[in-house]
């Protein structure tokens, strides 16, 4: 016949033990406390700033853009911030209508010696945007003078790199170190 006191002992044992192991891994997965979460993302953030905004239906693409060397053939350097993640696209937020964007941009962590906002002026097609005429410099980040370079900026692992400020006039395009 079937023993029920000993199956009741059977199961009380199995449920304290399985609440011991779960106190157990609660206990060891709190060792840190409330301790704040260390900073773990790489990012530069900034304040781009319009001189002079262009007509709404002149700037067909905006993008911020970093190169760990100044480019030699645009757009085609370009493609290469692209397809590294080293570009944001500002677009729409200057389609709003702002004076300023206040932007973060989290791309790789290494030095860009070069840092741009390139305006795209054409219609954008599969083949437009690979045609040198239709892109143009309109900010670079701290620019002296007429002078088409800039001053490097570094993302560090874990860091937040501040301040990384950027002037863009429309109306005075920059030409890149290669022309």
């Amino acid at each position: 016949m079937f023993d029920f006191c000993k199956l009741s002992i059977h199961i009380r044992l199995r449920f304290q033990l399985l609440l011991l192991c779960f106190a157990v891994s609660l206990l060891g997965a709190c060792s840190g406390g409330l301790e704040p979460i260390p900073e773990t993302r790489s990012a530069m953030q900034g304040v781009i700033r319009f001189k002079n905004r262009a007509p709404a239906d002149s700037v067909q693409l905006l993008f911020l853009a970093g190169f760990p060397t100044p480019p030699q053939v645009f757009p085609n350097d370009f493609f290469t911030a692209v397809n590294n993640r080293d570009t944001l696209s500002l677009f729409d937020r200057y389609q709003a209508g702002a004076d300023s964007i206040i932007y973060e941009a989290r791309w790789n962590v290494r030095r860009y010696e070069y840092l741009i906002v390139a305006q795209f002026i054409a219609e954008p097609t599969i083949t437009s945007v690979f045609v040198r005429e239709n892109w143009r410099v309109v900010g670079l980040y701290g620019r002296i003078g007429n002078s088409a370079l800039g001053t490097p900026v570094e993302i560090r692992e874990g860091q937040v790199t501040r301040g990384i400020d950027i002037e863009v006039d429309f109306w005075n395009p920059i030409p890149l170190p290669s022309e």
